[in-house]
């Protein structure tokens, strides 16, 4: 569909198909026509019962006319007004028309093509949400891994935890000295066995 831009130039997405017809009111039944786009002519086709005709927009800027033709003898306030066939088949009324009051029975604006991407990435902007760039501070940070130390015994390092680890190796360094006494002093008589 076709967007007016300004009072003398509309716009749509190049390669569209574009169908327009004119409506004679008041001018004595006579209804005639005959189009122009891009300096071609176009071949005048009866769309739903009057004159129109249908072209692809091309790229860029280009010229559109309609020129109508007034029965002789209608009345002042004979006219023509033109329509776009909308998507659903009906007829919507694009603000463009002429009166036989008018030196030149014409309807003529501007049509700028314009690609369908460029068009897109315009809608896609209006409507664009709002994306947080980074983690919300709320968010925890994870809980930090004990501290770990390694110790030797039996040959290989073995992870214990800190603090942890000291004590048990001080419980079996003891160990290890009880049993070295006790081995050393077994079999040897008490003091208190000799004076009996």
């Amino acid at each position: 569909m076709l967007r007016r831009v300004n009072g003398a130039l509309f716009e749509g997405s190049a390669g569209d198909q574009v169908q327009l017809v004119v409506r004679a009111g008041n001018n004595n039944g006579t209804e005639s026509a005959h189009f122009k786009y891009d300096s071609v002519i176009l071949p005048t086709h009866t769309i739903q019962g009057h004159p129109g005709c249908s072209f692809s927009l091309s790229l860029s800027i280009r010229q559109f006319e309609g020129i109508v033709v007034f029965d002789p003898n209608a009345p002042a306030g004979a006219r023509y007004d033109l329509f776009e066939v909308n998507a659903a088949g009906g007829l919507t009324s694009l603000g463009e028309s002429v009166t036989s009051s008018e030196s030149a029975p014409l309807i003529g604006f501007g049509i700028d093509g314009q690609l369908a991407l460029a068009a897109a990435t315009r809608g896609l902007t209006r409507g664009r949400s709002s994306v947080p760039s980074s983690v919300p501070s709320s968010v925890p940070s994870p809980a930090p891994s004990p501290a770990v130390s390694f110790s030797t015994t039996a040959g290989a390092p073995t992870p214990t935890e800190t603090g942890k680890g000291k004590r048990v190796e001080k419980r079996k360094k003891k160990a290890v000295r009880k049993q070295t006494v006790r081995k050393a002093t077994k079999g040897i008589p008490s003091r208190s066995g000799r004076g009996r």
